[in-house]
């Protein structure tokens, strides 16, 4: 069971409704999902998503604080990570 109730419900919770999040239109937004993206790639690694995307450590940081200011789900923390793994891949299959 997720925190919070029922896995559905709590899932789709999690992922913003803001367009500027949700649909990329925004350069922000897109370079948060891409940033959400990778680091969920590289198995929640700091230093490997880092390297990956050619950014400074601190500079990822601050890039995983504002994605949990969004969704209100700490990308380091495994729960955090998995309920935002399962939001983006339901948004993604979405039709």
């Amino acid at each position: 069971m997720w925190p919070g109730g029922a896995a559905g419900s709590s899932v789709l919770k999690i992922w913003p409704r803001s367009p500027a999040f949700s649909s990329g239109r925004s350069r922000a937004g897109t370079r948060l999902v891409d940033t959400l993206r990778v680091f969920l790639d590289c198995d929640g690694s700091v230093g490997a998503t880092s390297r990956a995307l050619f950014l400074h450590v601190n500079s990822l940081r601050h890039r995983l604080a504002r994605i949990e200011a969004v969704t209100g789900r700490n990308p380091l923390r495994f729960e955090d990570r998995v309920a935002l793994a399962v939001a983006m891949w339901t948004q993604d299959n979405r039709r």
